[in-house]
């Protein structure tokens, strides 16, 4: 549930597309050599902790763990926060390094590979799997500051948007 160099934002992608309420990963700060950050999924949210490794102990706000088995064994029976809805937050679902991939990308590469020409080893990429969402979101246009209804797709790493549905 260690991710060495992930980022704040693929935190929140990985814990929001893969994960459950509860579920939560330890990343480095990019603020100081010495923080982690804490991120745990609650309801439809992604929350962000401090940790800080002082050399011989991990400190979580006022409490002082020798090891990162101890803060998660304590968080998972006492709540870390309440959200805005009110729920409590506890650690219960560590996200793991390596994420397994759905099964419907497996015959997506051997099909392509048999079409290109190409290994299916060529077909996968190095990025995380954010899994495939779609949907209408709203947004801000760039020029002329109005509000647009657009059809955005998330697949894997790739953020597109279209002016509807029938487009993409």
């Amino acid at each position: 549930w260690y991710h060495d160099n992930l980022t704040r934002h693929a935190a929140e992608a990985l814990l929001l597309s893969n994960g459950q309420d509860g579920s939560y990963l330890l990343r480095k700060s990019n603020e100081r050599e010495d923080l982690y950050s804490l991120s745990v999924r609650g309801k439809d949210s992604v929350k962000h902790f401090h940790v800080e490794h002082t050399g011989t102990s991990f400190k979580f706000g006022f409490n002082e763990f020798s090891c990162l088995k101890e803060l998660v064994m304590h968080f998972a029976n006492q709540p870390l926060i309440g959200s805005e809805t009110g729920t409590l937050i506890v650690l219960k679902h560590p996200y793991p390094r390596q994420v397994e991939e759905p099964s419907i990308y497996e015959s997506v590469r051997v099909h392509t590979a048999m079409q290109t020409g190409r290994t299916e080893s060529d077909l996968v990429p190095s990025a995380p799997s954010l899994g495939t969402k779609e949907g209408y979101l709203i947004k801000q246009g760039k020029i002329v500051k109005s509000w647009k209804t657009r059809w955005f797709t998330l697949h894997r790493n790739e953020l597109k948007y279209f002016k509807d549905q029938t487009v993409s």
